[in-house]
């Protein structure tokens, strides 16, 4: 079975490789009736498209506000992608993991608490030299960056629970604290100078 194609004429490539055919009701001296006395032949009714199309496009683009090209567009994006709001969150679980894991120990040696939470503080100071990395590179930081900084300095001065802690704290807590001072300086200095 065979499927006959309809016949179509060649293509044109311009307007004016039509062949000048008289169309319905037009005379045929080749001459085209039209409701307008004369037609104008000048390029003052020609639109051009192409240039049409840059002008408005170059009109929209100019009233649109410059910004920083990113893909994140929304807040919850910036906290999902925060490595310094990330791994804080981690040391604060780890630590409250640690920390709960004596409220049912009750063996009074702290034998089954031990082995719970055996790696688990390597993990949380790790996690806390980590972050001391991160704020040392850090040339700008979001303010709910720096409001989680502080709880975490919090928890990290409050080891035992007993608000005497502070006095006990290891040298890479210590730098942990100096390092937020001075991410607190660098953001103040930050906000002055474009105030």
């Amino acid at each position: 079975m065979t499927i006959d194609r309809p016949m179509f004429p060649p293509r044109a490539e311009s307007v004016d490789s039509f062949p000048s055919h008289p169309a319905t009701g037009q005379p045929e001296t080749g001459e085209r009736t039209s409701d307008s006395p004369s037609p104008v032949a000048s390029p003052s009714n020609v639109i051009d498209l192409d240039a049409a199309r840059i002008a408005a496009t170059a009109a929209v683009t100019a009233q649109i506000p410059a910004s920083e090209p990113s893909r994140l567009k929304t807040e919850e994006d910036l906290d999902r992608a925060s490595a310094i709001m990330r791994t804080a969150v981690t040391y604060t679980s780890i630590n409250g993991a640690i920390n709960g894991a004596w409220r049912a120990e009750h063996t009074g040696n702290s034998t089954v608490a031990e082995i719970v939470i055996e790696g688990m503080s390597e993990r949380r100071d790790a996690a806390l030299r980590r972050l001391t990395r991160l704020m040392r590179k850090a040339s700008k930081v979001r303010t709910v960056e720096l409001w989680s900084l502080a709880s975490l300095a919090d928890v990290v001065m409050d080891q035992s629970g007993d608000e005497e802690s502070g006095r006990n704290l290891r040298e890479f807590e210590i730098a942990f604290l100096r390092s937020l001072f001075r991410l607190v300086e660098r953001d103040c200095e930050s906000r002055e100078r474009s105030a």
